[in-house]
């Protein structure tokens, strides 16, 4: 089910970057991924404050809980929403060399 819904949001990612060919590939890699990272954080600031309505005087332990845990959801989605459009940004080789090579750095720094 949650491949589907990838797949489905990978070509929906690619059929709006074949829209937009007359740009410059950077401009499109750009705008994908900060359009993905815009949506992410809207999705979970949404959820969160859902939740938190949602228990708001009945469960305290789990506000708590969801205090303590919204930076490492955050990031959870944040690299979902990368995963997702990585794929369908279009970058070349080098480019993803490039990427890759500054994540990996990034991570284990």
């Amino acid at each position: 089910m949650w491949q589907n819904i990838a797949k489905s949001f990978q070509t929906e990612l690619n059929d709006l970057g074949n829209a937009l060919s007359f740009a410059p590939a950077w401009a499109i890699w750009a705008t994908l991924l900060v359009g993905i990272f815009v949506v992410a954080c809207l999705v979970h600031a949404g959820v969160l404050a859902f939740l938190h309505r949602l228990f708001r005087g009945r469960r305290p332990y789990l506000n708590r809980v969801l205090d303590a845990t919204k930076n490492p959801i955050r990031l959870a989605l944040l690299l979902l929403a990368l995963a997702i459009a990585l794929p369908a940004a279009p970058l070349g080789p080098d480019g993803k060399f490039i990427l890759f090579t500054a994540w990996r750095w990034a991570l284990f720094a």
